[in-house]
């Protein structure tokens, strides 16, 4: 459903042509895809969107780009890419520690990991990215043998993940608390 929206929004971007509104909606679907980890058709999306991202002159616009492309190398395991990559973004915002966050861990670095995400400032962030942090930083628990802490954390972040209707993010929980146990 979520998907059929988005190519509604395109084609409606693209007749007008608004570009930015346009890109948006891609690198939209391109975070739907990564949440169901179709990486070959993000890699897709990422790659129709290269050289046309820079042109825009849209900092932000940019930022986006590469925070979803580092997202995606984190995810397929190209980790000194993603590292690479998530240097080039101009922002230093909670997403930029989020992924570095997740590349420190991947590799080896919990203790590193951990202090990127104590840098956060995670009560002024919505909800949802606070919940994104938790999970993240639940991770990090879990990785350094802290399962009780862990596991309270993911009960707190399933439970807004129910609350507001995000059942694949819930079920995504549930399954890190299971490993857990």
């Amino acid at each position: 459903m979520a998907e059929k929206t988005f190519q509604e929004v395109k084609k409606i971007a693209d007749s007008i042509g608004n570009t930015y509104l346009s890109f948006y909606n891609l690198l939209d679907t391109a975070r739907l895809y990564l949440r169901k980890g179709l990486y070959s058709r993000v890699k897709d999306l990422l790659e129709s969107m290269e050289g046309v991202v820079e042109k825009t002159g849209s900092l932000r616009l940019r930022d986006d780009y590469l925070y979803i492309k580092t997202e995606y190398l984190i995810r397929t395991g190209m980790l000194n890419q993603a590292e690479k990559l998530l240097k080039k973004v101009n922002s230093k915002d909670f997403h930029h520690k989020m992924l570095k966050a997740e590349i420190m861990l991947k590799k080896g670095y919990p203790e590193r990991a951990l202090s990127m995400l104590d840098a956060v400032e995670i009560q002024e962030l919505p909800d949802f990215y606070r919940m994104e942090v938790n999970t993240i930083r639940a991770r990090i628990l879990l990785t350094l043998g802290k399962a009780r802490d862990a596991l309270d954390l993911l009960g707190r972040v399933k439970e807004f993940y129910e609350r507001i209707g995000a059942g694949s993010r819930a079920r995504e929980v549930e399954k890190l608390m299971e490993e857990a146990v």
